[in-house]
């Protein structure tokens, strides 16, 4: 029995198998410890992503996006809005007003409000297209990040030396 007769039975219809993301990017616009980021994420469908759909990234251990928003998004049809939660999930919302994304196609979106976790590699981050009622349409990985420590300007520093003759065996004090 086909999809349309399917649903004009009122039986479900066929399970869609589950496809797999890739060409997967994600890129923190800076990898200092702690700093305030635009996240970059590109991926390519394997299925068709619904005009009405969603996109979990699960971001590594550590990564603040309580504040997350959607910058941008390529191809950019429709609306796209971003809720972030505690345990590290970025969730990108479709509002239905565009089109569907059809298979194989290449998608990127900018995400806003990331915080970077603290120096060190972070673990993976997890990607999966899901339908409205977030059944999974397709999965993937990235690999973490090398997120170094913070690089500070020092400030009111001041070197003085005892003698300014050239030559001359000097004490410096540093303050």
């Amino acid at each position: 029995m086909g999809l349309l007769a399917c649903l004009a039975s009122g039986l479900a219809s066929p399970a869609l198998a589950v496809g797999t993301l890739t060409e997967i990017s994600v890129t923190p616009s800076s990898l200092v410890a702690g700093a305030n980021v635009e996240v970059t994420l590109s991926f390519t469908t394997a299925n068709t992503w619904p005009a009405d759909g969603k996109l979990e990234v699960t971001f590594p251990a550590g990564f603040g996006v309580a504040g997350a928003a959607v910058g941008g998004v390529t191809p950019g049809n429709g609306t796209f809005s971003a809720a972030g939660n505690a345990t590290g999930v970025v969730t990108v919302t479709r509002s239905g007003t565009g089109t569907q994304i059809l298979a194989p196609a290449g998608v990127t979106i900018l995400l806003t409000g990331i915080t970077n976790p603290g120096p060190g590699t972070t673990g993976v981050y997890a990607l999966a297209t899901k339908s409205y009622s977030g059944s999974t349409i397709d999965t993937g990985s990235a690999p973490g990040s090398a997120i170094t420590s913070a690089q500070g300007t020092m400030t009111g520093v001041s070197v003085t030396p005892s003698s300014l003759v050239a030559g001359a065996n000097v004490e410096v004090t540093l303050s």
